[in-house]
C-alpha cells in the first residue's frame, strides 16, 4: 500500500504541477492576447501617423510651390519696378532737356523803348503814311489801315 500511496501523491503532485503549468499558460495566453491587442492598436497609430506624415509633406510641397511662386511674382515686380523707376528717371531727364531747349529758346526780349516812346514813333509813321498817300493821290485813307 505504501506504493499505492506513493503513487497517488505522485499523481497529484503532477496533476497540481499541470494545473500551475495551465495557469501559467493561461496567464501567458492573456499576456499574448493583451500584447497582440496593444500591437494592433500601435499598428493602427503608426498607419495614423504615416497619413499625417503623408499629408504634413503634400501640404509642405504645396506651400514650397506656392512659396515659389511668389517669389517669383516678387522677383517679377522688383523688376517691372525698377524698370519702371528707370522710365520715369528716363522721362524726368528727358523733360529736363526739352524745358532748358524752350528756356534757352524763349529767353525774354528786353524792351528797349518806353511805353511812350513807342507811341511817339508811332504817330510819326502815321504822319509819314498820310504824307506818302497824299503825295500818291490816296486821299482820307486811315494811316492805320495801311500800317
Amino acid at each position: 500500500k505504501p506504493a499505492l500511496d506513493q503513487c497517488i501523491e505522485n499523481y497529484r503532485v503532477a496533476q497540481e504541477q499541470v494545473r500551475q503549468q495551465e495557469k501559467l499558460i493561461d496567464e501567458k495566453s492573456s499576456e499574448i492576447h493583451r500584447l497582440s491587442d496593444q500591437m494592433r492598436a500601435l499598428r493602427a497609430r503608426s498607419q495614423e501617423l504615416e497619413e499625417e506624415i503623408f499629408a504634413c509633406r503634400n501640404r509642405w510641397n504645396h506651400a514650397q510651390g506656392e512659396l515659389q511662386y511668389w517669389e517669383g511674382r516678387l522677383q517679377e515686380n522688383n523688376r517691372l519696378r525698377q524698370q519702371h523707376l528707370e522710365g520715369i528717371a528716363d522721362e524726368e531727364e528727358k523733360y529736363r532737356t526739352l524745358r532748358e531747349n524752350a528756356e534757352s529758346m524763349c529767353e525774354p526780349v528786353p524792351v528797349t523803348m518806353a511805353e511812350d516812346d513807342l507811341k511817339a514813333e508811332l504817330r510819326k509813321l502815321q504822319k509819314v503814311v498820310e504824307q506818302r498817300s497824299k503825295q500818291a493821290g490816296i486821299n482820307e485813307v486811315d494811316a492805320t489801315e495801311l500800317l
